[in-house]
């Protein structure tokens, strides 16, 4: 239930401040707290990650829409894919997935 209402309430933040830096940054930040969390408590239940893994997802494609924002994230981005290694239910893999999906990454020759 607090995963949804987080949720929420980012998307209400976006409406309300219409501000795209910020509410980047705000979405990154929930997956970062959530990956701490999988680290430092184990295994979680699968809803769990795909609410990372979608709100990750949605990071990256702002930021391959986005180059000042991948700018601006690109090692936190890079951060939570490492950090997720070694996860359950496939995390480790999406969070990669969606992170070489920005065009960024590849034109900066930056393919960690």
């Amino acid at each position: 239930m607090y995963i949804n209402f987080t949720i929420k309430e980012i998307s209400a933040f976006k409406k309300a401040t219409n501000d795209e830096k910020r509410t980047v940054d705000l979405m990154l930040f929930y997956v970062e707290q959530g990956v701490e969390f999988t680290n430092s408590y184990g295994d979680i239940y699968e809803s769990f990650y795909d609410s990372m893994e979608k709100m990750f997802d949605q990071v990256a494609v702002e930021c391959d829409r986005n180059i000042d924002l991948y700018q601006e994230f690109s090692s936190r981005l890079w951060k939570v894919v490492v950090e997720a290694e070694g996860t359950g239910w496939g995390f480790h893999e999406s969070l990669a997935d969606s992170y070489y999906s920005i065009e960024w990454i590849h034109e900066d020759g930056e393919d960690e």
